[in-house]
């Protein structure tokens, strides 16, 4: 069946393997019993693949920094705004953060979403010498 539109939007309540849940009052859609594992299996499974150094999301793949900064692209020859050379921006690191809050509900634990928080901190925001 197809969801229902109201007013042109449309919501959706997730629900993580422990049975923990996000939502607000507008709407609600929920995983069918046993489906958790399911869905955190998925997830996992991308989470990995993007995480695997050798996929090529994040780098830069030597130095301090190894593999620290998230790229908008994994291509290195687009020409276009932040694709090229392996750049990153601002929706990158957001979409880094959600990532990494997803993996620490699903696992319980914070630590790359701490991590994706210092990285924000160390690359995206300039120093005051850099303001």
């Amino acid at each position: 069946a197809t969801p229902a539109r109201v007013s042109g939007y449309f919501n959706l309540k997730l629900s993580n393997a422990s049975s923990g849940t996000l939502s607000d009052s507008t709407g609600k859609a929920t995983l069918p019993a046993g489906e958790e594992t399911v869905y955190a299996s998925r997830f996992n499974a991308i989470y990995d693949l993007i995480k695997d150094t050798s996929t090529g999301y994040f780098g830069p793949t030597s130095g301090t920094n190894a593999y620290e900064v998230p790229y908008h692209s994994i291509e290195t020859v687009i020409v276009e705004a932040p694709d090229w050379g392996h750049e990153s921006v601002s929706e990158t690191a957001s979409f880094y953060v959600k990532l990494e809050a997803w993996k620490a509900i699903i696992s319980g634990t914070s630590t790359g979403y701490a991590a994706a928080w210092d990285c924000i901190e160390d690359h995206f925001i300039p120093s005051s010498d850099g303001q």
